[in-house]
């Protein structure tokens, strides 16, 4: 099995599990060492028994084109694996024709959304935060997202945060 190279040192933090229509999706939420936070991802056709090489997950948004998520979440921007890192990747549980992933990008809170196994496009939720460790990604019934996450405050102690994509 492929799987993610981890020197001493290193802390796996979670192996979580997503499925879009037609893939399985693996993230390795990974610190390490130094101290830097790496998601890493691979993707398998389902039903398939093998899973294709792990790769850090980055995203490149096409900012002339839109995405369509399949949820309430507003307008997101097609996107493809590039050169932007993104860690703390939490997916949303449950089967959809996207996925959806939570994330930390350098600039906030996002969400990227995977389709076929791929990255697919992405969305911005929050701008300026930075999380601790994973955030939390569910839907309702209506398809609206909730995001919940811990952030550092200016007192020392843990901030709890939530925000929704319900208008």
């Amino acid at each position: 099995m492929n799987t993610v190279y981890l020197a001493e040192g290193d802390r796996l933090h979670s192996l979580r599990v997503g499925i879009d229509r037609s893939h399985t999706v693996v993230f390795w939420n990974i610190t390490r060492m130094s101290g830097g936070n790496e998601t890493w991802y691979a993707s398998m056709d389902i039903g398939a028994t093998a899973i294709n090489q792990p790769t850090l997950l980055t995203v490149d948004t096409l900012p002339e084109s839109s995405f369509e998520t399949g949820f309430n979440t507003g307008s997101a921007t097609a996107a493809s694996t590039g050169e932007t890192p993104l860690s703390w990747a939490s997916p949303l549980p449950g089967q959809y024709d996207t996925l959806p992933v939570a994330v930390q990008s350098p600039t906030g809170l996002g969400v990227v959304y995977f389709r076929g196994g791929d990255v697919a496009g992405y969305q911005e939720i929050v701008t300026g935060t930075q999380l601790i460790g994973e955030p939390t990604l569910i839907s309702d019934r209506n398809r609206d997202l909730y995001l919940a996450w811990f952030e550092p405050s200016v007192e020392g102690t843990a901030a709890f945060q939530l925000t929704t994509t319900k208008r």
